[in-house]
């Protein structure tokens, strides 16, 4: 039988700029750090399963991924 394992997890866009940029500059720019956070989740075995926005910078997110042998 497969087993998962399950996390939840808030990720956020948000960036501190040294000058003021205009709101499509910083919405660029945090979609590009969400997607970084996504991947290194993936890179470390977990899958997508729900997201929900909770602006327009920061969401969260819950993962799941096949639990290795080793924990049981």
């Amino acid at each position: 039988m497969q087993r998962m394992e399950y996390k939840t997890v808030y990720l956020s866009g948000n960036l501190d700029f040294p000058d003021t940029v205009d709101r499509a500059e910083k919405l660029s720019w945090a979609g590009k750090s969400i997607s970084q956070q996504l991947n290194e989740q993936a890179a470390d075995g977990w899958e997508v399963m729900d997201l929900h926005w909770l602006s327009d910078t920061e969401l969260m997110v819950t993962f799941r991924r096949e639990r290795s042998t080793s924990s049981d």
